[in-house]
């Protein structure tokens, strides 16, 4: 028997995952680059990056677990950074057809 407690976790966690998406497409489509949203889409992106440095393989040649787990995730997330700071080129272009 489900109970209106479990009904409102739910909604909770589909609220966070709908905000935590938005937040995802903010270098997207964000025209203006308004302070709140531009750091919510670095958070976002920081947060993907990071989760990504904990699932991929790590270098198995540092000493320590913790620095292997600190070192891929800061390696993941700056490429992710990296990888994201070309796009809005490519947009303006694709938006003038250029």
């Amino acid at each position: 028997v489900e109970t209106a407690a479990s009904y409102r976790s739910l909604s909770t966690v589909t609220t966070v995952m709908t905000n935590f998406k938005t937040s995802l497409m903010i270098p997207f489509i964000d025209e203006e680059g308004s302070l709140p949203s531009v750091c919510a889409g670095l958070t976002a992106l920081g947060i993907v990056g990071s989760g990504l440095g904990l699932i991929m393989p790590k270098n198995q040649n540092l000493s320590e677990i913790w620095y292997r787990d600190v070192s891929s995730m800061i390696g993941y997330a700056y490429f992710v950074f990296w990888s994201v700071c070309f796009y809005p080129q490519v947009l303006l272009n694709y938006r003038r057809k250029a």
